[in-house]
């Protein structure tokens, strides 16, 4: 009895949702169907495909969760505003968006963790395509090749993911686009396979090779003392 009131004053003091619940967990998500676009979800709002929320059975409504895909090292924010899912051993019914950011087509292995009210939104996007696609990269010689480390809703993410590779001695740059900042390292096409071998090294292995040059503004990087 005296764990559960002090549990809830700490809820209270510190923004938690009153859940019954742990702050993080595990386990399995599945992905909205098409067919309910426009349908009212049991908060009472639409269902909207393109909107980054969740269902839940018991978090409360406008609980934000922080949702990361194990596999690929992906991290979106959703809102839970629905109830669900019914399917027995399942967590998070995602919306099609959440899904999609997180690299998610069917029923996936997931982590969530609960957000305060005073924490800002959690996004980390870096895919982590198969290995194949870095190693039967063929290059034209004369041209750059860009190799995307990362991608973030907030240049202060993206800026600390550019000093950290700094700080290692490459020389990164940040594009932002519409949504995201990105961060790349470019280099000669003929040399993408030394640089998978020095990434390797630094224990670096989320990112894949494009090559064109990438699309966004470039944001200027302070260089790191």
């Amino acid at each position: 009895m005296k764990k559960a009131f002090f549990g809830t004053i700490i809820a209270l003091l510190f923004g938690f949702p009153l859940l019954g619940w742990a702050q993080t967990d595990t386990g399995m998500a599945s992905v909205y169907a098409d067919s309910f676009a426009g349908k009212v979800t049991a908060s009472g709002d639409k269902y909207d495909p393109n909107a980054l929320t969740a269902a839940h059975r018991s978090l409360r409504f406008g609980t934000r969760l922080a949702v990361t895909n194990p596999s690929n090292g992906n991290t979106v924010t959703v809102r839970i505003n629905d109830r669900g899912p019914w399917v027995q051993g399942r967590l998070l019914d995602l919306s099609s968006a959440a899904a999609k950011e997180l690299g998610i087509t069917g029923a996936a292995k997931i982590s969530v963790r609960v957000l305060r009210a005073d924490q800002p939104d959690v996004t980390h996007l870096s895919p982590v395509p198969p290995a194949a696609q870095a190693a039967a990269f063929v290059p034209t010689p004369g041209h750059q090749a860009y190799l995307q480390l990362g991608a973030f809703q907030g240049e202060t993410s993206a800026a600390a993911l550019a000093r950290s590779l700094q700080k290692q001695g490459y020389q990164p740059e940040i594009r932002h686009g519409e949504k995201y900042y990105r961060v790349y390292l470019a280099v000669p096409q003929d040399q993408v396979r030394t640089m998978r071998t020095r990434l390797a090294k630094d224990g670096r292995q989320s990112y894949f090779v494009i090559a064109q040059e990438p699309k966004g503004t470039a944001v200027e990087l302070p260089l790191t003392p």
